[in-house]
């Protein structure tokens, strides 16, 4: 269909992070079906690190041996240290939507935004903002230096059919 090298990430609960050897699963999937290592991007919530934070570190610190990247979902919700944050083996930043909630009528998130950028890029971080419903939201996002953008502004949920036309007609062009 000519739809090649196609980034994904997935969302990994702690009930897989639990499981005996979820690296070795990991890899397993990796293997049967042809995924570009680089390519694939596990997103973990920082409450799920919290559960068990040696065992997960470990399996982040395999992943990430693996090539796979890793992202911090929701980043902003937890109750996490902000020292915690550099012991992560993580490539990606997602600042959860809260952010971005009431922004036209209160400035203090727009603060902490750029906090958090200020942050990430310090730590060489990828940023992604979640939650983008407004072309306001996107050109502030823009504006502070977030990496990417995710929301229904930009896009609503599709099935894999619509998802696959979509990819087909990037590809085209």
């Amino acid at each position: 269909m000519g739809i090649t090298s196609i980034p994904i990430s997935v969302n990994v609960s702690v009930a897989q992070l639990k499981y005996e050897a979820p690296s070795d699963n990991l890899l397993d999937i990796i293997r049967q079906y042809e995924i570009e290592n680089n390519l694939l991007e596990l997103e973990i919530t920082e409450s799920m690190l919290l559960d068990d934070e040696v065992s997960s570190i470990q399996f982040l610190n395999k992943v990430r041996a693996m090539g796979v990247s890793i992202a911090l979902d929701d980043f902003g919700t937890g109750y996490s240290s902000l020292n915690y944050l550099c012991s992560l083996p993580i490539n990606t930043l997602k600042i959860d939507r809260s952010f971005l909630c009431d922004i036209e009528f209160d400035k203090r998130p727009l603060a902490m935004l750029n906090a958090i950028m200020t942050m990430a890029n310090a730590l060489s971080l990828t940023t992604v903002s979640e939650g983008i419903e407004t072309s306001e939201q996107l050109a502030l996002v823009k504006g502070i230096g977030c990496s990417s953008a995710q929301g229904f502004y930009l896009s609503v949920p599709v099935s894999v059919d619509q998802a696959t036309k979509m990819l087909s007609a990037e590809a085209i062009i």
